[in-house]
């Protein structure tokens, strides 16, 4: 469990190094994106495989979430 642990470990304290630097206050879960973005689960990831959508971050074990702000920017 360590090794899960250490290997999402750059990328979770980037994320949070980005949440503090941008003033923001939370992950969004996959259904709450779909919820604020209106598009279901499958066209999501059609379009973060396409580059379209933001990627989302690990945040622990096999839990992932999306940074509000990316959202916020994908939908302007």
């Amino acid at each position: 469990m360590e090794h899960a642990q250490t290997s999402i470990k750059p990328q979770l304290e980037a994320a949070l190094e980005r949440v503090k630097s941008q003033g923001l206050d939370r992950f969004l879960r996959r259904p709450e994106v779909e919820r604020v973005t209106g598009l279901g689960r499958s066209t999501i990831y059609d379009k973060m495989a396409s580059g379209e959508f933001p990627k989302p971050i690990p945040i622990s074990g096999g839990a992932v979430g999306w940074l509000e702000s990316e959202i916020a920017a994908w939908q302007e």
